[in-house]
């Protein structure tokens, strides 16, 4: 692997090389967990930076974003942050869109985003908005208030498109939460998302299968965190399923509002495969919609 500075990097200052752009309630929590591990990966002190999706924070220029970023250090190869806004961010930041600032300023800049079936996502969403206070227990998502973005934000073809646009295809690694984040499968989504970022992918994180932001009642996140076994999920996932059918739905969710979101989202998921040209994992009939984790 070569040691030659990046292309967009300047000298005494680290540009970012990636930028993890979404999507909310995807996951996108644990994967910053895995990648700020890496030896040869920068991060900022914070997940989220927020700077093109705040245009106080955009007005400061190029030379103000790289500044959020630490100094480049002994043996460094990558360098980014993990904002899921910016997926949605697309209205003009200084007369340009977000995704078109990004290509202007970091041409060679490494995309990541994660997607989750929009009806497990806009659930997980209701559900944080519902603990923050920000609607009353028993709202439903389609008379939950429009700016919270409860249904758009799944709308992920709409979103994605100006990041396309901007962006060659190979430059965009897609995670879909419900394949590559199976605990089955975290190890190889690592060695793809290090390889994607241009580290050694041979590098293992610690704590791969613990659960980050999930529901309280989620079996599966608190299994993840018992002392000794929490890292071996061949011990304990025989017990999800079980445990899981105990769990709840949430206050104002009925088989029927997973019905009436599978058919919301039935067309956006076709867009989605046909920008994509992949199919996404998630059910296209309303009907084989399933309750699901909410992370």
């Amino acid at each position: 692997m070569s040691d030659a500075p990046h292309p967009d990097r300047e000298p005494g200052r680290s540009a970012p090389t990636f930028l993890v752009i979404g999507g909310q309630k995807c996951g996108t929590t644990w994967l910053a967990e895995m990648v700020a591990q890496h030896p040869e990966v920068a991060t900022p002190g914070r997940k989220e930076l927020h700077f093109f999706d705040v245009p106080a924070s955009a007005a400061t220029g190029r030379e103000g974003y790289c500044r959020q970023f630490p100094k480049p250090g002994p043996g460094e190869r990558a360098v980014g942050e993990f904002t899921p806004d910016y997926l949605y961010a697309t209205e003009p930041a200084g007369g340009r869109s977000v995704a078109g600032q990004v290509r202007k300023w970091f041409p060679e800049i490494r995309l990541v985003v994660c997607l989750r079936d929009p009806v497990e996502r806009a659930l997980s969403a209701l559900h944080h908005h519902q603990r923050k206070g920000r609607v009353p227990a028993g709202t439903d998502p389609f008379t939950a208030p429009p700016e919270l973005g409860i249904l758009d934000k799944g709308r992920y073809a709409d979103h994605l498109a100006p990041w396309l646009e901007h962006f060659p295809r190979e430059q965009l690694l897609v995670l879909f939460h419900e394949r590559e984040m199976a605990d089955e499968h975290k190890a190889e989504t690592m060695r793809r998302v290090f390889a994607h970022l241009g580290v050694d992918p041979d590098f293992l994180p610690a704590h791969l299968y613990q659960r980050y932001n999930a529901r309280r009642d989620d079996p599966a996140t608190w299994l993840s965190r018992l002392p000794l076994v929490g890292n071996h999920p061949g011990l304990w996932h025989p017990l999800v399923g079980a445990l899981a059918r105990l769990r709840r739905e949430l206050p104002g969710v009925t088989a029927t509002t997973r019905r009436d979101l599978a058919a919301y989202y039935r067309e956006p998921n076709r867009a989605l495969a046909r920008l994509l040209q992949a199919e996404p994992p998630w059910p296209e009939a309303a009907d084989e919609t399933a309750s699901g984790a909410a992370q």
